[in-house]
């Protein structure tokens, strides 16, 4: 923000800002539930072993598990109500705030655990292929844990800091009479 622009303008800018990221955050899942979807129906198109079917019913098990995902995001968006009073512009920060702390807090149960059968599937139908370097199965199933792992672990370090935010911001609001009480 420059010096001659508004705080109802800077708002504005933070708007578009937020509505361009949640935009491409929902392109790039798009993105992947095609490729998802794709891949799985020409596994299935091609296979014969019933390992790589399993496989292929897989990435469209995943592929529903994302876009499960996805609409939740976008419904707990589009609930956090918009206030255009300048009074309420602290109490509708919060509010948002909180919606989005939520979010991380229950990340797991709400955005990883509806991927985890289709995961579950693909690495099932890798499994029952006839020649399987369990070596590597395992790797790559380790790693996947370890990255979902690693994920929760970031959504909760977001969460406690936006907690700290929240709780900075309620304090902060309160007119001086109140900070005495």
């Amino acid at each position: 923000m420059t010096g001659s622009e508004s705080p109802e303008r800077e708002g504005e800018y933070e708007e578009v800002a937020a509505n361009r990221r949640r935009l491409l955050e929902f392109l790039a899942g798009g993105m992947a539930v095609v490729i998802l979807i794709t891949s799985g129906v020409v596994v299935l198109y091609i296979s014969e072993d019933k390992g790589a079917m399993i496989a292929g019913a897989g990435f469209l098990v995943l592929a529903a598990g994302l876009t499960l995902v996805l609409s939740r995001i976008e419904r707990r968006h589009s609930r956090v109500e918009r206030s255009p009073s300048e009074e309420d512009d602290c109490r509708l920060l919060v509010q948002r705030l909180d919606a989005e702390r939520e979010m991380l807090r229950t990340s797991w149960r709400r955005n990883t655990a509806p991927l985890l059968p289709g995961l579950a599937l693909i690495f099932i139908g890798i499994a029952l292929a006839p020649v399987v370097d369990w070596h590597k199965l395992l790797g790559a199933g380790a790693a996947a844990v370890c990255l979902l792992g690693w994920l929760e672990w970031q959504n909760r370090q977001a969460a406690r800091r936006l907690s700290q935010e929240i709780g900075n911001l309620k304090r902060d609001s309160r007119g001086p009479n109140d900070r005495d009480a």
